[in-house]
């Protein structure tokens, strides 16, 4: 966990066909989110292609409590050296623990994370 300076922490996480990251920057941080609780994760496609052509739809699941989840649908895209991906103001409604499970076609990913 290093970023490209060596002492700036990057939390990228792959599960199936997405990675997504930065959750060192969301982590246990849920105060220093926007207002409505929001904040940034990118979502990378195996195939970038798909980035380019589809949405990313993702299912915000709390985990501790019976809230009903939230869907997102993400469909600009950005890209780098690295290609194409999705950037996303991922909304946590409070603190606790989630199941963020992401779809496009062809991909799918499930990451827990604690904010």
């Amino acid at each position: 966990m290093a970023g490209p300076d060596m002492d700036v922490p990057i939390f990228d996480v792959r599960s199936g066909d997405i990675i997504a990251g930065n959750f060192a920057n969301i982590v246990n941080q849920w105060s220093i989110f926007e207002p409505e609780g929001i904040t940034k994760i990118y979502w990378v496609p195996f195939d970038h292609v798909t980035a380019m052509t589809e949405p990313l739809e993702v299912v915000v699941e709390p985990l501790d409590r019976e809230d009903p989840p939230l869907m997102l649908t993400f469909d600009i895209t950005a890209s780098n050296s690295s290609g194409r991906f999705w950037p996303s103001g991922t909304r946590f409604p409070q603190p606790g623990r989630y199941r963020l499970t992401a779809t496009a076609p062809g991909h799918w990913g499930c990451f827990e994370v604690t904010v």
